[in-house]
């Protein structure tokens, strides 16, 4: 199955509840669907695959219980999928996925230099933002951090160009490649989650999840958790009482995979380094604000108790 990563919009989109269910389940026509479902449909089609996850239809909108049990399956449902779609330029679901873009004259020309070891480069019109450098507008919504980060691959539908992005590579429409092999912190998308490509990645036969806590790398597991929560914490909700939800997929993994105990956003493992946490004053960027929520939602001492971008020292 594929699965949809989309910024609702500032409308409600078509959803699922206790009321509608039935007929839901019966089916949908097409042409009551916002555009970014419809399109979604349509890729799924083209790929040959029969199954779409989109989460304003599969949880139960006006339901507590389904949406507490559902959204905390969220590691399995991104994680086993076969393909995210990402609708990173859309901001709403009726704007749709295949967004208008410039029409440059022709495709890059590709040079290589026959005496040296040197990688081809591309000369073209250069568009900005070739290697989605510059936010994308699910960039900046939370739900959309776990959804990419526990994905194993990802398309992403961007204002101008499609990336893709993998455990083995990022590789954009427009001439942009980056192999994974010796970086493991791709430049497109949220960290990774998975493991680490082996050389071959045909060894790489151990567990889907690897993040956090090796014996020989707790500081770069450190570091990556610490990476997470500094980004995740820039991004916005409509409901304040997500914050935590939001990044439990992500969470889930990790203490499945290391049985380090969870602590409302921090490691007990890491503990005496996660509560050196502070209000992120140097790199927030104008207009920053940092505010306790209207609810309570963590501890005080839990970065997850400030609304606004904190940072965690990354060792």
């Amino acid at each position: 199955y594929i699965a949809l990563s989309h910024c609702w919009g500032k409308s409600t989109p078509l959803v699922t509840t206790t009321e509608s269910l039935a007929d839901h389940m019966r089916g949908m026509p097409l042409k009551d669907m916002p555009k970014t479902f419809r399109e979604a449909i349509t890729i799924t089609r083209e790929l040959g695959l029969e199954f779409l996850w989109i989460d304003s239809l599969c949880i139960l909108q006006d339901s507590k219980e389904d949406w507490e049990k559902e959204s905390a399956k969220m590691s399995s449902v991104y994680g086993n999928a076969f393909l995210t779609l990402s609708a990173s330029a859309s901001e709403g679901c009726e704007q749709g996925i295949f967004q208008p873009r410039t029409v440059y004259p022709g495709p890059p020309v590709e040079l290589r230099c026959n005496d040296s070891n040197f990688e081809p480069i591309y000369v073209d019109y250069m568009p900005e933002n070739t290697v989605f450098q510059e936010p994308q507008t699910t960039d900046a919504r939370a739900w959309c951090f776990q959804e990419l980060a526990l994905s194993p691959r990802v398309l992403v539908y961007g204002k101008e160009m499609l990336g893709w992005l993998c455990d083995s590579l990022t590789d954009v429409e427009h001439g942009f490649v980056k192999e994974h092999y010796e970086n493991i912190n791709p430049p497109l998308l949220a960290p990774r989650l998975n493991p680490e490509p082996a050389k071959n990645p045909l060894e790489n036969s151990g567990s889907i999840f690897s993040l956090y806590h090796h014996s020989r790398e707790r500081e770069r597991s450190f570091s990556r958790w610490a990476s997470m929560v500094n980004a995740f914490s820039r991004r916005k909700l409509t409901r304040e009482s997500d914050k935590l939800p939001a990044l439990s997929g992500i969470a889930r993994e990790i203490h499945l995979e290391t049985g380090d105990e969870y602590l409302a956003g921090l490691w007990r493992k890491d503990l005496s380094h996660h509560l050196l946490w502070n209000l992120d004053v140097i790199f927030a960027g104008k207009g920053a604000e940092w505010r306790r929520p209207l609810s309570y939602r963590a501890p005080s001492w839990s970065w997850a108790a400030i609304e606004g971008p904190i940072r965690m020292d990354l060792r």
